[in-house]
């Protein structure tokens, strides 16, 4: 039921509420938030409480409490942790990125 969209250019996460029916986004009411610079992996954890964004150029992970009700993006009291250089992708491969994504949206 949502979508989240890491937005490079201006360091933030779009978010959406998706149609299910014919899968068009809206914005949400708060329709971005900040991470650090240059976003450019998201990761919603299984269990769809917490989303994480890799911020490339600043060599962090932005974390994320995930409202399994509104949409919403809280940061942690913790915001950000600091990673290696240039993190490129979270440890889950793409297709565990995606089911998550999808078990998500499916259950809400």
């Amino acid at each position: 039921r949502y979508l989240y969209a890491a937005d490079s250019s201006s360091n933030q996460i779009s978010m959406y509420t998706m149609n299910t029916t014919d899968g068009s986004l809206t914005p949400l009411a708060v329709s971005s938030i900040a991470t650090e610079n240059f976003p450019i992996h998201l990761s919603i954890d299984p269990s769809g409480s917490f989303l994480f964004a890799l911020n490339r150029d600043s060599d962090t992970v932005s974390q994320f409490v995930l409202n399994y009700t509104t949409g919403d993006l809280t940061p942690l009291v913790i915001p950000t942790q600091v990673t290696g250089v240039k993190p490129f992708q979270t440890r889950t491969t793409n297709q565990h990125v995606l089911n998550c994504i999808v078990e998500h949206v499916t259950h809400m």
